[in-house]
């Protein structure tokens, strides 16, 4: 017999362009971000690269599982300096 306990899961979470809904409801994860390279060019090289910004999408897909009861979903960035930034915090009722 199957664990009848657990979840949520996480199914999926990924950068992307953009994520489409049809008019049937399916959504569709366009272009896939797997790594962002920045790298600098030209003569004069700065010591310190600059802050350059990134416009990307979250899709992130969680199984219910057996859980019943509802969550909130908070995405925390953590940069490569240790520093971490709190990105966004959904309750159930504003998530898809």
């Amino acid at each position: 017999m199957p664990d009848e306990t657990g979840g949520p899961w996480l199914a999926m979470a990924v950068l992307c362009e953009k994520v489409i809904e049809s008019k049937t409801g399916v959504l569709s994860v366009i272009n896939v971000i797997d790594r962002i390279v920045i790298s600098p060019g030209g003569p004069q090289v700065p010591e310190q690269m600059p802050t350059i910004p990134i416009q990307a999408t979250a899709a992130i897909m969680f199984k219910s599982g057996f859980a019943t009861t509802q969550y909130t979903m908070r995405m925390t960035l953590s940069k490569p300096s240790s520093e971490e930034e709190e990105l966004g915090l959904r309750p159930p009722e504003e998530v898809l």
